[in-house]
């Protein structure tokens, strides 16, 4: 298993330094038990750990807790089938959780998925800055990996809390989602950031889904239910479509130039990666599909510029699909959210301008679904950008962008191939690339 676990330990290290950042203590992650209520609750979780035997846990403070209270018909409805059980309790901190972990709420136990989502309460009322919390939450991953090896996890990143879109919460999440991202091996440990689908369009909360802002409503726990149901399926190996690999780490096997040539001029393996090696071709799959999960690592040198082109299709003088876009922001000097920049629908759709992109040189993790003409982009499991096919919004930007000369048929084609842009030689690296048929 190829881990970035240590790695992620050193970045988060590092980010305790960050301007803005508090000096982190060992108060979030030394295992810590509340008062004797609390105590009671606690054993509570033992007593079932002992009577069950449990397939996917969550953990968490009182957002995971209310899957008992306002979210219970979602969690019937998803989760009591799969012999689930519910380690939140109001008002934990990581320390508490870590000392529920190393004191009996998993003994006995090896589910074959946890979903981790805690953080928030060590943010509130200033109890600690966002360095404490990034340690805490990974001392909370350490204490679920002790516990129980064979378990994978699903690490969510914090909810966003406070109803303005500039709260001072926002931030400190923000910082908090941007480095245990980094924990992720996409092996064992999953990250997804599903803050989005609570936001409105504006960023702002809304009492329908968040009524004190911090807490969910039923419409909440069914948008929490929703968003991570595929990984849940895949994680804990239910019977959903298989991932097919698209590269095999030695060959350049399934991928051809635009005349269906093999291999593209200007690519070749590297140390087990697809890279492109100098000026030359776009890489074409052999494989075409129509709804699809794809899922792959990519890193950029300086300055770098590429792309990852799906539902490719020939629109008589041109292989063209919608992309999404591969570029060195930060050297380069693109905005964020620009059309241009990492993770937009190049020309057409900018993505957000929080995204956890992370610098040349280093690997990304990005996920592009397509599923009745819905379309996600997302970077290092953060949903950055939404939009969908053939809709007025649609028409009316292909009509002003590039592509204005394959406009109405633009976007039409429901299937295709997934095409990786050779952008003038520039050096981009490709792994772990595979597709899910949806």
């Amino acid at each position: 298993m190829r881990s970035r676990y240590a790695h992620a330990l050193t970045l988060v290290l590092a980010s305790l330094c960050l301007p803005g950042s508090s000096q982190a203590s060992d108060a979030t992650t030394q295992p810590s038990p509340r008062d004797a209520r609390w105590l009671k609750r606690h054993e509570a979780i033992n007593e079932k750990a002992k009577q069950s035997k449990w397939d996917l846990v969550f953990i968490g403070d009182s957002i995971t807790d209310g899957w008992d209270g306002g979210g219970k018909a979602v969690w019937q409805q998803f989760y009591e089938k799969r012999n689930v059980g519910n380690l939140g309790i109001g008002g934990d901190q990581t320390q508490h959780v870590v000392y529920r972990i190393e004191n009996g709420n998993l003994a006995g136990q090896s589910p074959k998925l946890a979903v981790i989502m805690i953080g928030t309460n060590n943010l509130g009322r200033n109890r600690f800055g966002p360095a404490d919390t990034i340690e805490g939450i990974q001392a909370v991953v350490d204490s679920v990996r002790k516990a129980t090896p064979d378990t994978k996890i699903l690490l969510l990143g914090v909810f966003p809390r406070g109803q303005a879109a500039d709260d001072p919460f926002r931030a400190k999440i923000e910082e908090v989602n941007q480095s245990i991202s980094e924990l992720a091996d996409w092996e064992t440990i999953h990250y997804l950031d599903i803050g989005p689908v609570f936001l409105e369009d504006d960023d702002t909360l809304s009492k329908e889904i968040m009524p004190d802002f911090l807490h969910l409503s039923k419409e909440g726990y069914q948008r929490w239910a929703d968003a991570i149901e595929s990984k849940v399926a895949e994680l804990m190996d239910e019977e959903v479509p298989a991932k097919t690999t698209l590269f095999d780490g030695k060959t350049l096997d399934g991928w051809t130039n635009e005349d269906g040539d093999t291999p593209p001029k200007g690519w070749a393996v590297v140390d087990g990666t697809l890279a492109v090696t100098g000026w030359g071709e776009d890489a074409f799959t052999t494989k075409e599909v129509g709804d699809f999960e794809f899922e792959a690592e990519w890193r950029l040198p300086p300055k770098g510029n590429g792309g990852i082109f799906y539902r490719v299709a020939d629109y008589r003088y041109i292989w063209l699909g919608p992309e999404y876009q591969l570029a060195d922001d930060l050297t380069r000097g693109y905005k964020p959210s620009a059309d241009n920049s990492t993770g937009s629908n190049i020309d057409l759709y900018g993505p957000d301008a929080g995204k956890p992109v992370r610098p040349h040189g280093e690997w990304n993790h990005t996920r592009i679904v397509v599923h009745d003409n819905h379309v996600e982009h997302w970077l290092n499991g953060e949903l950055i950008l939404e939009y969908d096919f053939l809709t007025d919004d649609w028409h009316a930007r292909v009509k002003d962008s590039k592509f204005s000369r394959l406009h109405p048929y633009f976007g039409q084609p429901q299937r295709g191939k997934f095409k990786l842009e050779n952008h003038v030689g520039s050096e981009v690296q490709f792994r772990d690339i595979t597709v899910r048929e949806l």
